[in-house]
């Protein structure tokens, strides 16, 4: 095979290029009667996939999915994105946002910011992130270092995780975190953590949900909605007609927590018990409206 071409394409439909550098590629593709579908895989990791009914779908290297879908009846095109986000290193001075974007996880996330965050808001609005199993104790989100005046805003989202919907692994500070309207959930029925889940030291970084649901796979474990599992200073609670579905603990603040009250307006919250603070200073639990019960 000479240079810059393409080899022949064999009987079972693989093929191969080598470019002036001697850089190879291969690939092999199939077609599907049954369905009416070409598929070709390459050696680079990309899979690409096109159909007689005008729909077509690629997969990059890192498992990052587009399909297009064609609706003969209105003449329009769909197309989905599924992909999972690696952020790795430190962040400065850069916000990321997510807009009506569909995820499945990859190795053990659907987004993982890998990094400290300073000044680094994070914006999911109309995000889904499913698809997520028992391997490497997956997550929908996760902040693996420290944040700093960084907020997390999550509105209209869904977030299903296997062992936490959110999970904050480093120090918050400055860096308020608001969920609205949307739909978190942990799928690990033997999980000790939270749905939202803070490792450690939490500090003038309030939490407030609105309009959402909060939800553990099965009542036989012992994880939470909420989870402080570090102090909290300065971060207060605020959840409005929020519907919580906990195996142990509604919300539950390990740490101490000093100014960081919990308030619960309307909602229904499920728990062996609703909520529990260890150590309090100035941190005061107001309920209200809310349906309480014991599961």
């Amino acid at each position: 095979m000479s240079l810059d071409d393409d080899s022949p394409p064999g009987d079972d439909g693989s093929g191969s290029y080598t470019d002036e550098y001697g850089r190879t590629e291969s690939w092999m593709s199939s077609y599907d009667e049954s369905t009416g579908c070409t598929s070709e895989e390459r050696s680079d990791g990309t899979v690409n996939m096109w159909c007689e009914d005008g729909s077509n779908m690629w997969t990059d290297e890192f498992g990052n999915t587009s399909s297009t879908t064609y609706d003969e009846a209105t003449g329009c095109s769909f197309t989905t994105s599924i992909r999972a986000s690696f952020f790795a290193g430190d962040c400065f001075d850069s916000p990321v946002a997510y807009v009506d974007t569909v995820m499945a996880g990859g190795s053990g996330w659907g987004i993982q910011f890998g990094g400290d965050r300073s000044n680094c808001p994070l914006t999911l609005t109309r995000v889904t992130i499913t698809g997520l199993t028992a391997i490497m104790t997956q997550k929908a989100l996760e902040f693996s270092g420290n944040l700093e005046s960084s907020p997390v805003t999550i509105a209209d989202s869904t977030l299903i995780g296997y062992h936490y919907a959110i999970r904050f692994a480093g120090t918050v500070t400055s860096s308020p975190v608001t969920i609205s309207g949307s739909t978190l959930v942990s799928e690990d029925p033997a999980s000790t953590t939270g749905v939202v889940q803070f490792d450690m030291m939490v500090t003038s970084s309030p939490l407030t949900i609105t309009d959402s649901t909060l939800t553990t796979a099965s009542t036989a474990g012992a994880s939470d909605g909420v989870q402080f599992a570090g102090a909290a200073t300065d971060s207060p609670v605020s959840c409005t007609n929020v519907d919580i579905t906990a195996a142990a603990n509604g919300i539950n603040v390990i740490g101490a927590a000093t100014r960081s009250g919990v308030s619960i307006d309307g909602g229904i919250v499920s728990a062996a018990e609703w909520i529990t603070m260890d150590t309090q200073v100035d941190s005061d639990v107001l309920i209200d409206n809310a349906d309480l019960k014991h599961n």
